[in-house]
C-alpha cells in the first residue's frame, strides 16, 4: 500500500484568498436533502470510475481534480474516457512536491485538461507503471497539448463551507462532486472508513467526494482516491460527518462549474421562427439561458428553421452559469 509519509507532500491547505468565489445553493430556498436516500455519482451515472496509482509521486490534486473531470465530460458527451492528472500536476506542484487544492481546479478552468492517451500519467512503454515524482513534474505540455486541453475546460471552482454538510452533498449531486484535501496518517488511513490522524506528524491528501449518504453511525461521504485499488473498498473510502470538521479531518472543499466542449461537432443556433437559441451536439438540442455567455459565443451563431430543429432529439436545459444538462 503506497501511503503519502511525512506532512503535507500531497496536499497543502489552500492560502486565503478574497478573491475566491463561495458556491451557494442554485435553486430558491434551501433544498432538502434526503441523507437516507443519499446519493451515489457512479450508480446515477451508470458508470465505474477506473481507480488510479500515484504510487511514489506526490500528484494526489492532480489525480483527484482529473478524475472530477472525467465524470463531468461524461455527464456531457457519455463516453467515459480518462483525463490527464499529469497535464494538472505538471502546471501546479510546488518544490519539493505536492500542491495547493484551490491550484487544480484553477488550473481546469484557465487552461482546461488533456486526455490520458494524449498526456499519459503512468511511466513505462505501455504506460502502465505508476509514475514517479520526477515523472509527473517533467515539463511535457506543448501548444498541440494546450489546444486539446481548452476543450475539456471547465467555467468556475468555487469554494464550498466546510461546515455546511447539505451544501457539500447539494454540489455532489448537482455539480457531480468535489474535491477535497485531508490530513491524514497511516494509522488512521488503514480501513476504507478512515480517522482523523493521531502520530504528531501527519500528511496532506486530496480526494474527490462521490457519494453521500446516512446510516446508524450517522452522515457520511464517499470518496475516490488515489492509491490502486488494494486500498479501502476497491480504491474507495468514506468521512464520517463532524461539524466542527467537516468532514472529519478535510480542510478544505471546491466544485467546478461546467461547460460545454466547444468542439467541431457542436453548433450554436437560433431558430428563425421562435426566439429560442440551442446548443446542438450528438443529435441534441439543448436549451440555453445564460445570455452572458451567448454574448461571447455569438460568432459560432447558425440560423435554423424550425422545422430543421424539430429532427432533432430534446436533450435537457443547459445553464452554464450554475448547473451542468439536467
Amino acid at each position: 500500500m503506497n501511503l503519502e509519509k511525512n506532512f503535507n507532500p500531497g496536499a497543502y491547505p489552500d492560502r486565503p484568498d478574497s478573491r475566491d468565489y463561495k458556491y451557494k445553493y442554485t435553486v430558491f430556498g434551501t433544498p432538502i436533502i434526503d441523507w437516507e436516500k443519499g446519493f451515489d455519482i457512479e450508480k446515477n451515472l451508470g458508470i465505474t470510475l477506473v481507480v488510479e496509482n500515484q504510487n511514489g509521486s506526490s500528484s494526489c490534486v492532480g489525480q483527484a481534480w482529473a478524475k472530477y473531470a472525467e465524470v463531468l465530460n461524461y455527464v456531457e458527451t457519455g463516453e467515459l474516457v480518462n483525463h490527464s492528472s499529469k497535464s494538472i500536476y505538471e502546471q501546479i506542484y510546488l518544490p519539493g512536491g505536492g500542491a495547493y487544492i484551490r491550484d487544480g481546479g484553477k488550473a481546469i478552468v484557465d487552461g482546461g485538461i488533456s486526455l490520458e492517451k494524449t498526456l499519459p500519467s503512468y511511466e513505462g512503454m505501455n504506460n502502465d507503471t505508476p509514475p514517479s515524482e520526477e515523472y509527473m513534474t517533467n515539463q511535457t505540455i506543448d501548444d498541440e497539448i494546450r489546444k486539446e486541453m481548452l476543450v475539456y475546460q471547465a467555467k468556475e471552482y468555487r469554494s464550498i463551507n466546510t461546515l455546511n454538510a447539505d451544501l457539500i452533498a447539494y454540489s455532489i449531486k448537482s455539480n457531480y462532486g468535489a474535491v477535497s484535501g485531508a490530513l491524514g496518517d497511516n494509522i488512521g488511513w488503514k480501513d476504507w472508513i478512515v480517522k482523523p490522524p493521531t502520530s504528531s506528524n501527519p500528511w496532506g491528501h486530496a480526494i474527490y467526494f462521490i457519494a453521500f449518504g446516512q446510516d446508524e453511525r450517522g452522515k457520511w461521504f464517499d470518496f475516490i482516491n488515489s492509491w490502486g485499488n488494494s486500498w479501502g473498498s476497491n480504491g474507495r473510502g468514506r468521512m464520517y460527518f463532524d461539524e466542527y470538521a467537516m468532514p472529519i479531518n478535510t480542510f478544505g472543499i471546491w466544485t467546478l462549474i461546467d461547460k460545454p466542449n466547444l468542439e467541431e461537432d457542436m453548433l450554436i443556433v437560433t431558430t428563425n421562427d421562435k426566439p429560442a437559441i440551442y446548443l446542438i451536439r450528438m443529435n441534441k438540442r439543448i436549451m440555453i439561458v445564460d445570455m452572458p455567455t451567448l454574448e461571447a459565443l455569438k460568432e459560432k451563431f447558425k440560423i435554423i428553421s424550425d422545422e430543421e430543429m424539430s429532427t432533432y432529439e430534446d436533450g435537457g436545459t443547459l445553464i452554464w452559469t450554475d448547473r451542468i444538462i439536467n
